[in-house]
């Protein structure tokens, strides 16, 4: 735990998971920057009756800190949510926050908007004309973000979907942007969930905002599918971090009567794969003997252990614009209690992160499987536990 202060009081918080990295908060310069330009400029809108939206909340700092007004925390991410609710319930407020996953629009109208801008523009876009018809004129929208991850175009979002923007002076390398609702303007829909064919793999995917790779496929995955036909055979499997589920598809299309799992901790990204899964083989997530699942969920926190035969995995090593490796690191942890004696992990990373010493602290046998001079596929088998 770290103490945050400020103005509304002192609060512990901690990143939720957590990271072997120390230097890492559950919370930025932005986030100090955005609550102390409140607490000088719009104390009255939070202790009244005004609705407040706290916008991609990384570890509920905000949510926290304002929770006498209540914030609706509105995220695309499961992990975020769960980490705001944890320190919610380790500040011993009261009640719970009230979350509202990416997938669904909260309920307006909202006399403060607070976000957060996401590493991903698209997502912020989608939820900029989302948040659009949720607000009055006099609305305060206030984003938050530092400064080397604030681009023009997100200046030219702001505008296009909401109004005019100012920014404050930069402090501590982090800056806000203040936007005035327009209602002169007409609401532009949001233009996501969209669609790209890849002739190549002779497949047209869905892709909401916030997927990885939305525009077009991984050239990891790209690598990972060209080895699918080496898989071994397997009644279970789980398409771990599945993003747009390309992966899994592929290893569906060659063990049709295998059970698929697609994880991951984007509400946009299984309900990205569901929709792919059903463009491909139909809608049958009900038909199918046994029919596909799609959890967002903390990685494999709700699979039982020893109950799957084969997981892949292309393994995200940033979160939001830290670059981390602990999340591969508690894949392959968990992908080890939860694969049969027999089961194995194949993973595609870049060829140089270091995941080969991690790997063996859980299996006997890690092999490449193939390697090109951006990345490797590699097979673990035979657990040591």
């Amino acid at each position: 735990m770290s103490q945050l202060q400020t103005e509304f009081g002192e609060y512990a918080l901690r990143r939720w998971p957590s990271s072997a990295d120390r230097s890492l908060q559950a919370w930025d310069a932005a986030d100090e920057l955005m609550l102390s330009h409140l607490a000088q400029a719009h104390g009255s809108l939070l202790t009244g009756e005004a609705r407040v939206l706290v916008c991609n909340d990384a570890h509920g700092a905000l949510t926290c800190v304002l929770h006498a007004a209540r914030p609706v925390n509105w995220s695309d991410s499961y992990l975020a949510q769960t980490a705001a609710a944890k320190n919610w319930q380790a500040n011993h407020l009261q009640g719970a926050p009230e979350v509202v996953d990416s997938l669904t629009n909260p309920e307006g109208p909202f006399d403060l908007v607070l976000i957060k801008v996401p590493k991903t523009y698209a997502l912020l876009e989608d939820q900029l004309a989302r948040i659009r018809p949720l607000l009055h004129a006099n609305s305060v929208v206030v984003a938050g973000s530092m400064v080397r991850h604030l681009q023009r175009s997100a200046f030219a979002l702001f505008e296009k979907y909401l109004g005019p923007v100012t920014t404050s002076l930069a402090v501590k390398k982090a800056r806000l942007v203040f936007c005035r609702v327009d209602q002169s303007q007409t609401p532009v829909p949001s233009p996501f969930p969209d669609r790209y064919t890849d002739t190549s793999l002779d497949i047209t995917l869905l892709n909401h905002a916030n997927v990885f790779c939305r525009d077009k496929v991984d050239i990891g995955a790209r690598f990972f599918i060209a080895q699918c036909h080496k898989l071994p055979q397997a009644s279970q499997i789980i398409d771990l971090a599945c993003g747009n589920g390309i992966m899994g598809i592929h290893a569906q299309k060659l063990q049709v009567d295998a059970q698929l799992h697609f994880v991951d901790e984007s509400y946009m990204a299984t309900a990205s794969a569901r929709q792919n899964y059903n463009d491909v083989f139909g809608d049958v997530s009900e038909s199918k003997s046994p029919s596909p699942q799609f959890l967002t969920c903390n990685g494999l926190e709700p699979v039982a252990s020893s109950s799957v035969d084969l997981i892949i995995c292309n393994p995200p090593f940033h979160a939001q614009h830290a670059i981390a490796q602990d999340t591969a690191r508690s894949f392959f942890t968990s992908a080890a209690r939860c694969l049969s004696s027999t089961g194995e992990l194949w993973i595609v990373a870049n060829r140089h992160l270091t995941y080969r010493p991690d790997l063996k602290r859980h299996f006997r046998v890690c092999e490449v499987v193939a390697a090109n001079e951006k990345f490797v596929v590699i097979r673990a088998a035979s657990k040591t536990n």
